[in-house]
């Protein structure tokens, strides 16, 4: 007596392995994701002092990066940005 393990992604039948890899994929793009959101909300919540104006950001997702454009008004904000970006919470 055996079983048999059928692997399925999006509905189309797969190896083992492809299924393993496309299960790690989801969940590193899941994980990109939430940084993203939380990337954005901190860039949000920023303000120049000299301009009043707040910076933009925009992102995507590349594989397994995260690519981002930050523009601001001027160099010191920008720069501002850039560190709040990347800061670890």
């Amino acid at each position: 007596m055996g079983f048999e393990i059928d692997y399925k992604l999006n509905g189309h039948k797969v190896t083992q392995q492809q299924w393993i890899k496309g299960m790690a994929d989801e969940a590193v793009k899941k994980g990109l994701v939430e940084i993203e959101k939380e990337v954005h909300r901190k860039v949000a919540s920023l303000r120049c002092p000299t301009h009043q104006q707040t910076p933009t950001i925009r992102t995507r997702i590349v594989g397994h990066e995260l690519r981002s454009e930050i523009r601001a008004c001027c160099d010191p904000m920008r720069d501002r940005a850039q560190m709040i970006a990347t800061r670890r919470a």
